[in-house]
């Protein structure tokens, strides 16, 4: 595996095959109604669409942000049968109806869109259905990424996080052409810039064996062109951006979780920046376009957060609280019910006018706009309950709920923890950014739009086109509300004061939602690392076995998973560390056996942490012991004669292995080691005795020559006996498991002479702390892993006499 050393951050990552359900379209019943025919995507005004809702047709409104004007839609399902295709033209920036007929729906559908020479420009994904109204979808270069990563993973049948790794390595040396890290956006501008056309199955392929062969996206190669959305000025004060500054301190907190989730952080954790994309694509300028684009955002959210395969509703029924379960569950619901119902109404309607108030003052006052639109008539008259649907995302009991239940599943304490403990912490996270982007990014598309709905009542006031009775007869005399909170006590005040109550009661439930939630000193988020043995951390860097944080400040030790609680009272962390430019997935039981006493000073034999006590831990609790670090009664490989002089009989075993087995000679003396990485290699020395030359050769690897494939060979020479006597050498061995986990153990070898005769012994020992030692009576005996291989070395047909092959598990790993 390739070592990435940039740190990345990614805004859209995905570990699972992708599916997008019908939950990521945004059902619209009625889109705008604002006088003008004329409006793309203007279904309100469209008669004719109206009329087809009822037929059973399906229908969508389009937002073209592609890179290319759309000509052409062909909808498929997941076995590639086509359902539909059609003409369908859509500039880009320009919004269009779409009608499907009725198409036979067969589960998992894709729309596909291409341009006027048949280039995929973008796509879609649904599960189910659409519903009977016209659907709102935005397609842009991160979707068409979000399909082309999904067919990817499809066609190559590789896990989706080692997928993602090879994205994020050919893709190193860029962002996205707004310079915030999106693999999808790149992956889909790399794939619009080669022309696909009709080789979309070639270019998987093709693509796929770059990925195989580590390559690297060159700094020259070109890329589809970045599509700017033109921004329009919002009239009304500030709008969108009121409250920017709060926001972004906020989601930059929410943000800062990426740097404490070690390893994986730019992976995992990209998304937690969505809430910060948000604040800055709204502001300064806050556009109906950018309601809606705080809408995709919101989308992005959840459909990546199933994409990771934490979907919402497993992660709500970890928390304790029924009523907290059920308010996670139905968020995303209730934020696209408020969205269809009112911001898509509102978007619609001001696609023309841009506000409200605009629009009644071009068309003859407020009592004139409300006989000519349903949609004024229905915003304005609705405007309580727009604030009511608002404060019902979360209530303040469901988030006092949430804080509860979340507390005691991602306890302080980790050994109170269930499961690996990053994860569930991360989790855990995932469930406050998702509560505090959806509703942050609600108050940020309500807030202008109920102030722009006030304001209009109130200059209609001013302008005296309304008196007192028609504003009794068709909305309130005064503004009146009962906000969300116990003890709360209703509002009622005069127009002109409503759109400061508005701001002043949607800036309350945000305040309590961060200070719940996130702490009102922003230090409430579930650090992954937090309670982590403090001596263990160090032992980890210092031995090479460590990564750096997104922003390249901070160093972490390099834990993929940590189990402080276990059956076995046995905690144990899962490594990633380095072995020279190879990355090294293996387990580390960090307390002492049989003690609680954690084995922070480590070792990184090959990549695999073991603990610095088998090396310096002195008599009684190193390598000499054996209740300390078993190993099993030695095995006589090799007992050789010669009928010449003792000094030139040689004795060597071949210990045969799969070719990702690694060794390391070492040495007559562990405790002799003044390093804390020992990396691959054999041990060769030359010496000479009686005036001539010998070379002791130790885990050197060689082809048999009786066989044909490696193995690694043991060789010494009788005048070797002068030299070191029985004296043990240690070696060291590991091993990569079938699921991709490596394991290290000890080859302890020595010599004896009996008569003229040389005999070699080896036997494995453990180092590690989840190792054991069990004689079975075979040669080179058994070692077993918790929860890993049993390994021991059986006689092999290949390579002669004193040749091993490694046996996992009771079957040899080579043929035999």
């Amino acid at each position: 595996m390739k070592i990435i050393n940039k740190p990345k951050s990614l805004f859209m990552v995905l570990l699972t095959s992708l599916a997008f359900n019908a939950n990521a379209i945004l059902n619209v019943n009625s889109i705008g109604d604002d006088g003008n025919p004329n409006t793309v995507g203007n279904a309100g005004a469209k008669k004719s669409n109206a009329k087809s809702v009822n037929n059973g047709q399906i229908l969508f409104n389009v937002n073209n942000q592609s890179s290319a004007a759309i000509s052409k839609i062909v909808v498929v399902n997941n076995k590639d049968k086509q359902l539909y295709s059609g003409k369908f033209n859509c500039k880009v920036d320009q919004r269009c109806d779409l009608n499907l007929g009725k198409v036979e729906w067969q589960g998992t559908v894709y729309l596909k869109f291409y341009d006027a020479k048949n280039n995929l420009a973008s796509a879609y994904q649904l599960l189910d259905k659409p519903s009977s109204g016209t659907n709102y979808i935005m397609i842009n270069d991160a979707w068409l990424g979000v399909y082309v990563f999904n067919q990817l993973q499809q066609k190559s049948g590789k896990p989706a996080m080692k997928l993602n790794e090879e994205l994020t390595s050919f893709f190193i040396n860029y962002s996205s052409p707004d310079n915030t890290p999106d693999i999808f956006e790149e992956l889909g501008l790399y794939f619009v810039a080669q022309k696909v056309g009709a080789n979309e199955n070639k270019f998987y392929k093709d693509f796929l064996v770059k990925l195989a062969h580590d390559k690297v996206l060159n700094s020259e190669t070109a890329r589809g062109p970045m599509v700017k959305s033109v921004a329009m000025p919002f009239p009304s004060g500030k709008g969108i951006c009121d409250d920017a500054a709060k926001a972004q301190s906020i989601f930059s907190y929410m943000g800062s979780v990426i740097g404490m989730i070690p390893v994986v952080g730019g992976v995992v954790g990209g998304f937690f920046s969505i809430g910060s994309q948000i604040v800055g694509d709204a502001c300064p300028s806050g556009t109906d376009a950018k309601l809606a684009e705080i809408n995709n955002k919101v989308e992005m959210l959840d459909s990546k957060i199933n994409a990771l395969d934490y979907q919402i509703d497993a992660l709500a029924s970890k928390l304790s609280k029924a009523d907290a379960q059920k308010a996670i569950n139905s968020l995303t619901d209730r934020n696209r019910y408020n969205y269809n119902f009112y911001v898509a109404k509102y978007v619609s309607f001001t696609n023309n006018y841009q506000t409200i108030l605009n629009y009644v003052q071009n068309n003859g006052g407020l009592r004139s706009a409300f006989e000519k639109s349903d949609n004024a008539k229905y915003l304005l008259q609705n405007l309580t309950a727009q604030l009511n649907q608002f404060e019902g995302l979360l209530t303040n009991q469901n988030i006092k709920d949430l804080k509860i239940s979340l507390d005691e599943w991602c306890n302080k304490d980790p050994k109170q923890i269930t499961g690996d403990v990053i994860a569930n912490r991360i989790q855990c996270d995932i469930v406050i950014n998702k509560a505090v982007t959806t509703v942050i990014a609600s108050s940020m598309q309500f807030k202008p739009m109920l102030k722009d709905e006030i304001n209009t009542i109130v200059e209609a006031k001013k302008a005296k086109t309304i008196d007192k009775a028609w504003l009794i007869d068709n909305l309130a005399e005064s503004f009146t509300y009962l906000p969300d909170g116990v003890g709360s006590k209703s509002i009622s005040v005069p127009w002109e004061q409503a759109a400061a109550k508005v701001d002043e009661i949607i800036d309350a439930k945000v305040k309590f939602l961060s200070d719940t939630l996130l702490g009102a000193n922003k230090d409430q988020l579930y650090v992954p690392l937090a309670g982590f043995p403090e001596e263990l951390a160090k032992g980890m860097i210092a031995a090479g076995c460590s990564s750096l944080s997104t922003d390249g400040k901070t160093v972490m030790p390099a834990v993929l998973e940590w189990y402080a609680r276990t059956s076995d009272n046995k905690p144990y962390i899962v490594t990633q560390c380095k072995n020279g430019n190879e990355l090294v997935k293996s387990k580390y039981y960090y307390q002492k056996r049989g003690a609680t006493e954690v084995d922070g000073k480590v070792v990184n034999v090959i990549g695999v942490l073991v603990p610095d006590r088998f090396f310096h831990g002195g008599t009684g609790n190193n390598y000499g012991d054996g209740s300390a670090f078993p190993w099993a009664n030695y095995s006589l490989l090799q007992d050789t004669s010669g009928s010449g002089v003792f000094d030139d009989v040689s004795v060597s075993a071949g210990l045969r292995a799969p070719d990702s087995t690694l060794a390391a000679g070492f040495g007559f003396s562990p405790a002799d080691l003044n390093k804390l990485v020992i990396p691959a290699g054999g041990f060769t020395e030359k010496f000479t005795r009686n005036s001539k030359s010998y070379i002791r050769s130790i885990f050197n690897r060689s082809i048999l020559t009786n066989g044909g494939d490696w193995a690694f060979g043991i060789t010494y020479y009788g005048a070797d006996y002068w030299q070191i006597g029985s004296g043990e050498f240690f070696s060291f061995m590991r091993y990569v498991n079938s699921d991709g986990t490596s394991y290290v153990w000890a080859i302890r070898s020595k010599i004896d002479k009996a008569d003229k005769r040389l005999q070699l012994w080896l036997t494995p020992q453990c180092i590690t702390n989840d190792c054991k030692a069990i004689d079975t009576g075979a040669k080179m005996d058994e070692l077993q892993f918790s929860s890993g291989p049993k390994v021991n070395w059986v006689a092999s047909t290949y390579g002669g006499s004193g040749t091993y092959v490694l046996s996992v598990d009771g079957k040899p790993m080579l043929k035999n």
